[in-house]
């Protein structure tokens, strides 16, 4: 499990179909009520701990909050191809108050 430091937004574009096996795990924060994980699959749990993204076709693009823990598992499937961003402000600005990375 690994976070993005300093990430507001990151995100994943599958140019390649991921194998089952290798599909992107969230891990729900821990004594966070800020996310709500939907589960639709019919053999998972809304309120377990992990969240592994449902199946995902070349061209889908995913975003999550770059302090959001995940992880890939190890592929068993073919190559798997992604494009991971993300967005790292340069300044953050709260009621005037403000900071600014150099």
């Amino acid at each position: 499990m690994h976070i993005h430091a300093n990430s507001s937004i990151s995100w994943i574009v599958y140019l390649t179909t991921p194998h089952e096996s290798a599909r992107t795990a969230f891990r729900k924060p821990s004594g966070g009520g800020e996310f709500v994980f939907k589960n639709d699959r019919p053999s998972g749990h809304p309120n377990s701990e992990t969240w592994v993204l449902p199946d995902a076709a070349a061209g889908t693009l995913v975003l999550y909050p770059g302090f959001l823990e995940h992880r890939v598992p190890p592929n068993e499937g073919q190559q798997r191809v992604t494009m991971a961003l993300n967005a790292i402000p340069d300044r953050l600005d709260s009621l005037g108050y403000y900071i600014h990375f150099q």
